[in-house]
């Protein structure tokens, strides 16, 4: 099956640089991008959200284009990277594997918007648009839902806040949207 192809609209304004965010959350979106789009896509993401000043919240970002940047190298396999879109405009990206090991999809990181980074609620709207779409791809997996998370994400805060628990001393485990 050939995947759409998934191209970052930076609107009319005929540059490419930085884009503010929408200051309110409606209709948001979760898209999965195929995996040898990811890197062009990751980086028109990159663009769209750099600000010199904002730089230091792109971390979570960069390590998920280093992801990709190894699959492309054949050190590892794709990830799966899911954006969260509202209004045209990528807010949210999360990436993750197929764990077999643990029966689970394993959320490495989630990256958001860094204008958004002092707006904890809509961190936690985003967050959890990313989650479901996590552990609606868990399921299509055969997994039940089951998603986790390694201790040392970015974003572990918000992963606990939505409901995440402690399955060992390294991981973080939910399983489906209610637990």
């Amino acid at each position: 099956m050939k995947m759409p192809r998934m191209m970052l609209n930076l609107g009319n304004t005929g540059r490419q640089g930085y884009l503010e965010p929408p200051a309110d959350i409606c209709d948001l979106t979760v898209q999965w991008i195929a995996p040898r789009q990811a890197a062009r896509y990751l980086r028109q993401v990159r663009t769209a959200w750099y600000r010199q000043d904002l730089a230091d919240l792109l971390e979570p970002l960069t390590l998920i284009q280093w992801e990709v940047n190894g699959a492309q190298a054949l050190y590892h396999p794709f990830p799966d990277i899911a954006v969260a879109i509202t209004n045209h405009h990528v807010v949210g990206v999360l990436c993750g594997y197929m764990n077999e090991l643990h029966r689970c999809f394993f959320i490495s990181e989630i990256a958001f918007h860094p204008s958004y980074a002092l707006y904890r609620e809509i961190q936690t709207d985003v967050g959890r648009s990313l989650v479901e779409a996590a552990i609606d791809f868990s399921q299509e997996l055969g997994f039940h839902g089951w998603v986790g998370c390694a201790d040392d994400m970015h974003h572990l805060q918000l992963l606990r806040q939505l409901g995440f628990s402690q399955h060992d001393d390294f991981t973080y485990r939910k399983m489906g949207y209610f637990s």
